[in-house]
Formats: C-alpha cells, sequence, structure tokens
C-alpha cells in the first residue's frame, strides 16, 4: 500500500506544481499530503476522510496532524481538485482526440 500512496503523492505533487499552487509556509504537511490523504480516503476508505487520516497518522506517513485542520485544509483546497480534474480532463481529451486522428 505505500508505493501506491508515493504513487499517488508524487503524482499530486507534480499536478501541484505545474498549476502553481505554493504551500502555506505555516504548514506542517504540505497540500499534496492532504490531497493524498484525501485521495486514499476515497479510493480505499468509501470516502470517510476520518479512517484515512486515522490510517496516515497510525502509519506516521504524515506528520501529525489533527483531524479538524485536515478536514479544514482539504475545504480550502476544493477550488485547486476542481482545477486539477478539469486540466486532466483537457489533457486525456486533447490526447484521446490525437489518437483518433491517427488512427
Amino acid at each position: 500500500m505505500e508505493e501506491k500512496i508515493i504513487t499517488i503523492f508524487c503524482l499530486v505533487d507534480d499536478i501541484l506544481k505545474a498549476i502553481n499552487i505554493k504551500d502555506d509556509k505555516r504548514a506542517k504537511i504540505c497540500n499534496a499530503e492532504v490531497l493524498t490523504m484525501e485521495s486514499m480516503a476515497v479510493k480505499y476508505f468509501h470516502g470517510n476522510y476520518y479512517f484515512a487520516h486515522q490510517f496516515f497518522m497510525n502509519m506516521k506517513l504524515s506528520y501529525p496532524i489533527n483531524y479538524n485542520r485536515f478536514i479544514r485544509r482539504l475545504n480550502n483546497l476544493h477550488y485547486v481538485i476542481d482545477y486539477a480534474f478539469q486540466l486532466l480532463g483537457e489533457v486525456f481529451y486533447t490526447n484521446a482526440s490525437l489518437d483518433i486522428g491517427h488512427t
């Protein structure tokens, strides 16, 4: 499971860098970690953020962050999630259009 977490983290981190989203200097964990926890909650914990948060805290994969702080950070990043999905959708649509044109 750790390999999947690392892969998701790297992908999210690259996306955040590509769209120029900066971390708050005061934050103990980066935005990519918050969004990785969110992604793992959706994929492996049926959307239960609490269980995903507990999993990360028990595995010591991240700096300890209070659950309420995690939810606030996640709520503050909702626009990033929307924009990233829009961007990825456009990339996949463009690539699919290119592939169709070459067949």
